[in-house]
């Protein structure tokens, strides 16, 4: 039995000296220098081969020497030396993942060095050491992850920055001090670390987000009695906007940068290596939610947001600029036309509830989609082919805001169908009222009527009106795209088919505050028209 276990012992004994027989022990060293770069340190023990000894004087001269260094780290470390995966100055270290992302090695650190000069001599102990800048970024938590998924086994030590701390990892005897950390890893290791700042920080913010909340409910308990006066009025309408403006954007910042894919396939797609660190620097993409979010805010309100990166330079800032004044009178344009012509024709219809030639042709105009209503316009168009050019043309002088009207009358005439109904069915009611009826016993005018009952139209439209704008935008956005219009809807339409999140928010930000503007001015007008919300 004893003899067995002699056996067991040996042969085990044997496993485990293997790797190092074959120089498999590697010693590293991390030193983290910034959120974005961290040098590492490769040391490797192995042993001269007598094979590259080629005229047998037991000896390795600088040639052979060189030779053997070279194909030695090759073979170790293809992905530095044997990899073709790379671009320029980087290249492609799947093995080091910070935060579950490859990192990239910078070639112009890559320093190599031999403990022992030429000539070595052959079966002699050999330690080599390769230097290099790693590039990378955090994700946006202040939880890290530093892996290496190589077979690899040796000590391992890790300077960190001032302000971060040590979580956990698979080192053995792991020793901490100051700000450095030392262990012992087999087949790799994993190192998760916490960023103190944004810890904190997070915390700080949480609780931040619940005493608002708080205070909003406390707010709201207060003031559910509270009978509103005509500038409490006008003032609560402004801050209910204002807080939907706010949701809305809000909305939108988590769908985009929150909730939307990883970083990486964020800018993988936008940018060269060279640039895409460059990129998450600029959006802060590798800061903490909340970081970004107030970044976020900043740009809007400072303007930054128009200077968005764009890898095509399909927009410059002027054709941003322009762009938004272009799709802000297209959607001024088509809805004073809409809802224009639907109060004026809505009250000169019929007394009586009943479908009349103008609601057929207003519904058959609604049910069609827009870009099949654009498309069938070019088409006829070409009967003329000057008026084609010109309504395909962008132009930089006022000719370009004549041609902007023919689109502006396509939308009106496509979304005049409800607010002419609802403008009829009113309309159709208040002729029937009691005032109406006293009007024309002392014999006031049929003019003078109408436009009472034209008032009093105005306020249901009015109201419907915020419902009916995000389709008239949704709308619009075909028509840009068919008429070659760079507006707001055309940003949206181009940074959504090369999946660009920058110019996607640029126009879904400009959609937003036309929305908000729109809902004030409407309440605005409702306020004026409607003397019941001014009791």
């Amino acid at each position: 039995m004893w003899r067995r276990k002699v056996v067991a012992l040996l042969i085990l004994s044997i496993l485990l000296s293997v790797p190092l027989a074959k120089g498999d022990s590697q010693d590293i060293t991390l030193s983290l220098k910034d959120r974005y770069h961290m040098r590492v340190n490769l040391f490797f023990n192995t042993t001269v081969n007598a094979s590259y000894d080629l005229n047998g004087d037991g000896v390795l001269d600088k040639k052979e020497a060189l030779k053997f260094i070279r194909e030695y780290l090759n073979e170790t470390f293809p992905e530095l030396f044997g990899s073709l995966e790379g671009y320029m100055n980087y290249v492609y270290f799947k093995s080091l993942r910070v935060d579950h992302k490859p990192s990239w090695i910078l070639l112009n650190t890559t320093e190599i060095k031999a403990e022992q000069q030429p000539p070595l001599q052959v079966n002699s102990p050999l330690s080599i050491s390769l230097s290099f800048t790693v590039e990378f970024y955090f994700n946006g938590t202040s939880h890290h992850v530093i892996q290496l998924q190589k077979n690899w086994s040796g000590k391992l030590q890790m300077h960190l920055l001032p302000g971060w701390s040590y979580l956990s990892s698979n080192l053995k005897n792991v020793k901490l001090k100051d700000s450095s950390i030392s262990g012992y890893f087999h087949n790799g290791f994993r190192l998760e670390l916490r960023e103190m700042k944004y810890y904190w920080m997070s915390i700080g913010v949480y609780t931040s987000l619940a005493l608002i909340f708080a205070i909003f409910v406390y707010y709201s308990y207060k003031r559910r009695k509270v009978r509103k006066r005509m500038v409490n009025l006008i003032v609560s309408s402004l801050g209910r906007n204002l807080i939907a403006l706010f949701i809305t954007l809000s909305i939108i910042f988590y769908f985009l940068w929150v909730l939307g894919p990883s970083l990486e396939a964020r800018v993988a797609g936008l940018a060269p290596v060279t640039s895409r660190l460059f990129l998450v620097k600029l959006y802060s993409l590798d800061k903490p939610w909340y970081v970004q979010f107030y970044r976020w805010w900043e740009s809007i309100f400072t303007g930054k947001l128009l200077t968005s990166l764009n890898w095509d330079q399909k927009f410059s800032l002027e054709d941003l600029k322009e762009g938004m004044i272009k799709s802000t009178y297209i959607f001024a344009l088509s809805t004073f036309l809409s809802y224009f012509l639907s109060t004026y024709l809505g009250t000169f219809s019929s007394k009586e509830r009943k479908i009349e030639p103008l609601t057929i042709l207003f519904l058959v105009l609604y049910s069609i989609p827009t870009f099949v209503a654009a498309l069938l316009f070019l088409q006829f168009s070409t009967i003329n082919p000057s008026f084609y050019i010109f309504l395909t043309t962008p132009f930089k002088t006022t000719l370009e805001y004549i041609r902007l009207m023919f689109p502006a009358f396509i939308l009106s005439f496509l979304t005049i169908a409800k607010p002419y109904l609802l403008t009829r069915n009113v309309a159709v009611k208040e002729y029937r009222a009691p005032y109406v009826f006293t009007f024309r016993a002392v014999g006031l005018k049929k003019g003078k009527i109408r436009k009472m009952v034209r008032r009093t139209s105005l306020i249901p439209i009015i109201t419907d009106s915020v419902l009916n704008f995000g389709w008239i935008l949704t709308a619009q956005l075909f028509v840009e795209v068919i008429f070659k219009v760079k507006g707001m809807g055309y940003v949206l339409f181009v940074g959504t088919t090369k999946g660009n999140p920058f110019e996607v928010q640029l126009a879904l930000v400009y959609l937003a505050f036309v929305m908000i503007g729109g809902s004030i001015l409407a309440d605005t007008l409702l306020f004026a028209l409607d003397p019941r919300v001014r009791r």
